[in-house]
């Protein structure tokens, strides 16, 4: 059986220098992805940290002193038994009439909402871990400090009952039934 690289060396050389170029392709790809990625990594920190400084103009603005910034308090969990270490930083720790507060700062589209998993689950924690302070949450994007409450974390919601397995086993049976009906019924 003829071989086509052997029979024309061109079509070979070709197929290598294609090869050759694809992975070389690839290898630039991958290369230009993790530069997007650290660039727009450095983009959001240096926005977040131009957001922190200007919440710290607009708390003055609004007769706050500020204490502290990226105030760390060490804290830690149980993972199998064995304690795991950790620190948590919000972003300020201001006082108003008398009072200290914990004030984290969330610029974009996302962050500043909290609903927004990341921001929630990191309220919660600066809740927990600085319980002796109240907790803000300042959006910069619409100028609104809103005060965060986690009472009512371990509750569970006026809304939300647990689903019952037979009733939903049930009305899948019925649905069913009476699909199986309309169907003998009009073929």
């Amino acid at each position: 059986m003829p071989n086509i690289f052997t029979e024309n060396p061109t079509i070979l050389m070709i197929s290598l220098a294609l090869i050759v170029a694809l992975i070389i392709g690839f290898v630039i790809a991958l290369k230009i992805a993790a530069f997007l990625r650290s660039y727009r990594a450095r983009k959001r920190t240096k926005s977040g940290k131009n957001a922190e400084k200007n919440a710290e103009k607009l708390l003055k603005k609004w007769g706050y002193k500020i204490i502290d910034t990226q105030a760390r308090r060490e804290s830690f969990i149980k993972v199998d038994g064995s304690r795991l270490d950790y620190f948590v930083t919000p972003d300020i720790i201001a006082e108003k009439d008398g009072e200290r507060r914990v004030i984290e700062v969330k610029s974009g589209r996302q962050a500043p909402n909290p609903k927004h998993g990341a921001t929630r689950r990191q309220l919660i924690e600066y809740s927990l871990i600085f319980s002796e302070f109240p907790l803000y949450l300042l959006d910069m994007e619409q100028g609104k400090l809103m005060k965060i409450d986690i009472s009512n974390l371990f509750r569970p919601s006026p809304s939300s009952k647990p689903t019952n397995g037979l009733s939903i086993f049930t009305t899948g049976l019925i649905f069913g039934l009476a699909l199986s009906a309309a169907a003998y019924y009009f073929l």
